[in-house]
């Protein structure tokens, strides 16, 4: 039994040592957790992910980009405070649905300890971050290059963005970098590193258990574990 095992009830079962505090063992998981399964899961994970990018991107982010998009720029016209503030807000709902979406995932994955979780939770909202952060550049460089040619912008040799027939030199105008530059820094802050961590209890956590104590008491048969799940 010490080195081969034992059997019980029709099964084998081996003990092994595991660097890991008790605590942080998921036992529900480690019946299921074997390789084969969590590859799937991850995989399939990344499709969720996409879809819920596709979501995010067609409900929030389309009617801000037409608004940009058919917005009136003659005679040096901008868009107004209202609109920068729809971009941070819409910044902020993205990272709001990944950060949900990424935990979710995690916990279907199935992972046998808590540590193998929050890797797996870094390493999904990373690469959810990297699709919006994409996303939101393709966007930006196609309305930014809209927006200039309405503006009748040229570059430092006096030709106008609307004549330039290269990706290149579109790119590197300098239009084009300032449109780009501003728009980064409005993602990063305060989008990204001020309002989510100043309102991210109200989405994350208030509006959760909110739901789950509605679901609770408005259905008798959820119980026992089921109902601490919820709350």
């Amino acid at each position: 039994a010490e080195s081969g095992g034992f059997d019980i009830q029709g099964s084998h079962v081996e003990l092994e040592d595991v660097n890991v505090e008790p605590d942080t063992v998921q036992w529900a998981n480690l019946a299921s957790s074997d390789t084969g399964r969590v590859v799937i899961k991850v995989i399939l994970g990344f499709g969720i992910i996409a879809l819920a990018c596709f979501f995010w991107a067609v409900v929030f982010y389309a009617p801000y980009a037409y608004y940009v998009l058919t917005f009136n720029y003659s005679n040096g016209r901008q868009p107004g405070f209202i609109v920068g503030f729809s971009f941070s807000m819409i910044v902020v709902i993205g990272n709001a649905i990944m950060y949900e979406t990424c935990a979710r995932i995690s916990d279907w994955v199935g992972l046998s300890y808590r540590d193998q979780r929050e890797v797996c939770y870094m390493m999904l909202y990373t690469i959810a971050c990297m699709f919006n952060v994409l996303l939101d550049f393709v966007t930006t460089y196609i309305t930014a290059g809209i927006v200039l040619e309405s503006l009748g912008f040229r570059t430092y040799f006096g030709v106008k963005i609307r004549d330039l027939d290269s990706f290149t030199l579109r790119f590197e105008s300098y239009g084009m970098q300032r449109a780009l530059a501003e728009n980064t820094f409005a993602y990063a802050f305060p989008s990204t590193f001020l309002i989510p961590f100043l309102i991210e209890g109200l989405p994350t956590m208030a509006v959760p258990y909110w739901m789950g104590r509605l679901i609770v008491k408005s259905h008798p048969e959820v119980r026992g574990l089921d109902a601490e799940g919820w709350l």
